[in-house]
């Protein structure tokens, strides 16, 4: 994790109000991959003592459907069960070790916290998505309540077909094309290509590549259900002739095409 996200985490964490303000998210909002910064203050709250670089995933357990997370610290991976009542998201068996400076030599230099529970909002920052919480925690050798930390972590996005990270340079360039249901990176392509979409609602899906003559028909995407939200996908055109190409995404039987050209 790069110095990136450290710096990105104490501007949105200062126009942030997580504490003044509950909004609720839904389980549904959490999912995937998120990376960024754990804060953490002085008792005061109001100035940063410390910040470590964190990942956390959420996922819905495939066998009994419960939301799961998994965070991940420096050498550290752990992970438990995630249940939400009213606003407060609340973790089982969450305990991490942080670094702690004391001038008492009897203090070791990392104590382990046990993350209780946060109140989380969703932001955009700079185009980007954040998921910002302040969190309530226990020190289990101190018997005490854990100084003030707050997450402030940015949504990674990924490929459908892949779990390649996508950059941000990326993903600017296709939130530069707002006006288009299907956003292409780039056009014209000479091997690698992005195709990226988002859903209004949960819709059966199929995805393909088409050349402008129909002798050329390759299948990105079966058609599936898929559910509301971002959707990119990552095609190797570099056995693709030279030409112009029809982007096809059918959403629910409806055809929304896009015209793109291989260098």
């Amino acid at each position: 994790m790069d110095d990136s996200y450290s710096n990105e985490s104490e501007h949105v964490a200062e126009g942030s109000s997580v504490t003044t303000g509950k909004i609720e998210v839904l389980e549904g909002d959490l999912l995937g991959k998120w990376k960024g910064t754990l804060l953490k203050y002085d008792w005061s709250g109001k100035f940063i003592e410390q910040k470590n670089m964190i990942q956390i995933e959420f996922e819905n357990d495939s066998v009994d459907s419960i939301l799961r997370y998994k965070i991940t610290q420096e050498d550290q991976a752990i992970t438990g069960d995630v249940f939400q009542i009213d606003t407060t998201i609340y973790f089982e068996e969450a305990q991490i070790k942080l670094p702690h400076t004391s001038f008492d030599e009897r203090i070791p230099s990392e104590i382990e916290y046990e993350l209780l529970s946060s109140d989380f909002v969703i932001k955009n920052f700079n185009g980007q998505k954040y998921l910002i919480g302040s969190l309530e925690s226990f020190i289990p050798n101190f018997n005490e309540i854990g100084a003030p930390l707050k997450l402030v972590l940015k949504k990674i996005e990924t490929f459908a077909n892949s779990n390649e990270e996508l950059t941000d340079e990326l993903l600017d360039a296709l939130a530069d094309q707002e006006e288009s249901f299907i956003k292409l990176y780039p056009n014209p392509f000479e091997s690698d290509l992005i195709i990226s979409y988002t859903l209004e609602k949960t819709s059966f899906v199929e995805v393909r590549i088409t050349n402008v003559n129909g002798t050329k028909n390759t299948i990105v995407a079966k058609g599936n259900d898929q559910k509301k939200g971002k959707h990119n996908y990552f095609v190797d055109g570099s056995n693709f002739d030279k030409g112009m190409y029809l982007v096809t995404v059918v959403v629910d039987n409806l055809k929304k095409t896009r015209l793109i050209i291989k260098k």
